[in-house]
């Protein structure tokens, strides 16, 4: 949906700024869409709200009227946002970096579902531009898409995922940007803060890992931990299960987003199949031939008046 991207994006964007012009720790948690309002729910209150938004439950939310988003060409200074279900209508987007670790558990293959979108739509998703995907689980999606990565195990991604979060973290800290989001509404440079993800299906027993997580949990950094299927101690918990998702620490349950495995396969063919599309498709059938039998060159030709 290109409108709901722009619109995503400029609406994040100006939360953004204001947060990084405030040096504030608070970081944009879940963002609820619907026909009238977008809704951007913070990690802690804030006030007073800037410019064209309101506050609601006393500052922790900061709402706008969608028409009232001004349309801008931005660089998305939330990549890692990610639709996770639908509740009266409106759309309900959870930013992963904001997260650091997340846990998706209960029902297995609803789990998977709504693993199995996250990471199409981190594949696909222009919001979602030049983030990294890493898996160590190659039963998730089948197609191969540029920004995903399959490994065989954790140890093929442990040391990037560690130096990385180690090297972002300075980074922030050298500039005072309190969140990934806050330095790139400052401008930095993108492939400074690009975002990494790795997706897990079950936990490391390694010191690298629990060093990692241990520096997800102590700051935000452009680095997310995916668990699908086991509980990682510290982590924003998603239980899945019957059609619905809860995540306890947000107090927010709803109908679950989900991909099956033959949908994400169609998506993968579509994908796959882009460049082979023409440039210019026919959509309008070609005029039929001709049928009029030719004429007998024998046959005398129309009369001449030699007068003309």
């Amino acid at each position: 949906d290109a409108d709901g991207v722009g619109l995503l994006s400029s609406a994040l964007a100006e939360c953004a700024a204001e947060l990084a012009r405030r040096r504030s720790a608070a970081r944009v948690r879940l963002v609820q869409v619907s026909e009238d309002r977008v809704e951007v729910l913070l990690s802690e209150p804030l006030l007073p709200t800037p410019a064209g938004w309101v506050p609601e439950a006393s500052g922790s939310a900061w709402v706008r009227q969608r028409d009232e988003v001004p349309p801008r060409d931005v660089t998305p200074t939330n990549p890692l946002l990610v639709a996770v279900g639908r509740q009266d209508g409106c759309e309900l987007y959870l930013d992963l970096e904001s997260e650091g670790i997340v846990s998706i558990v209960g029902d297995a293959a609803a789990g998977a579902d709504l693993a199995r979108s996250i990471l199409i739509e981190l594949a696909t998703s222009p919001l979602a531009d030049g983030v990294a995907v890493t898996s160590t689980s190659e039963a998730l999606v089948d197609a191969t898409y540029e920004r995903i990565r399959s490994v065989a195990t954790w140890d093929d991604v442990a040391d990037d995922a560690v130096s990385w979060a180690q090297q972002t973290r300075e980074l922030l800290a050298a500039n005072r940007w309190s969140t990934p989001a806050a330095g790139r509404a400052a401008g930095c440079r993108p492939d400074d803060l690009a975002p990494l993800v790795v997706v897990v299906d079950e936990v490391p027993g390694d010191e690298r890992f629990a060093d990692l997580c241990a520096a997800l949990g102590e700051s935000v950094v452009p680095v997310v931990v995916l668990s699908v299927g086991t509980a990682i101690e510290g982590s924003t918990i998603i239980d899945v299960g019957a059609g619905e998702l809860c995540i306890p620490s947000i107090g927010l349950t709803c109908a679950a987003q989900g991909v099956s495995p033959d949908a994400a396969e169609a998506v993968g063919r579509l994908v796959a199949g882009y460049d082979d599309v023409p440039a210019q498709l026919s959509l309008i059938e070609p005029p039929p031939e001709d049928e009029t039998p030719p004429a007998d060159p024998r046959a005398p030709g129309p009369y001449v008046d030699p007068l003309c």
